[in-house]
């Protein structure tokens, strides 16, 4: 089955952009993106980033630059791995990465303040060992299950 896509819909996946740089939130969500521009760091307070139901394969490296991020939704995706820079986002508190191809979580994941991490059904083995020093106090909702682990390490 062959399906037209015109070329304005193309840039749009990828280069949608909020209307102020004042934004505190922004929800791209259902919009089919494969990525997102570098100017999305021009976004200097926003707190809220809602990428989920999309078609990301990985973590667009612009938003690890995003230090003020309060909440990420990266959910129904297709993001199969996250970087260490996930811990550059020191103000993040929420976390939302269900429903994607996940195989681990760096190291740099239990180190945030996290108060909720979404990571139910991807395709986690084991959980990073920074989660064995109260992780689980400090971010006391967590949906963790439909996953394989059975170690920290």
């Amino acid at each position: 089955m062959m399906v037209a896509v015109r070329l304005t819909d193309m840039f749009a996946r990828v280069f949608d952009s909020p209307r102020s740089t004042e934004e505190r939130a922004v929800d791209w969500s259902h919009r089919s993106l494969v990525g997102v521009c570098e100017n999305v760091t021009n976004l200097r307070r926003l707190e809220w980033l809602i990428l989920g139901h999309n078609a990301l394969k990985a973590v667009p490296i612009a938003i690890y630059g995003m230090t003020h991020l309060r909440a990420l939704t990266l959910n129904n995706n297709a993001i199969e791995n996250l970087s260490p820079k996930i811990g550059d986002l020191k103000a993040l508190l929420s976390l939302d990465l269900r429903q994607n191809r996940l195989a681990e979580l760096p190291f740099e994941v239990g180190l945030l303040p996290l108060r909720e991490l979404l990571v139910t059904n991807n395709c986690l083995a084991w959980l990073p060992i920074s989660f064995e020093s109260g992780f689980f106090d400090r971010c006391p909702s967590s949906g963790m299950w439909g996953n394989t682990y059975s170690i920290i390490r």
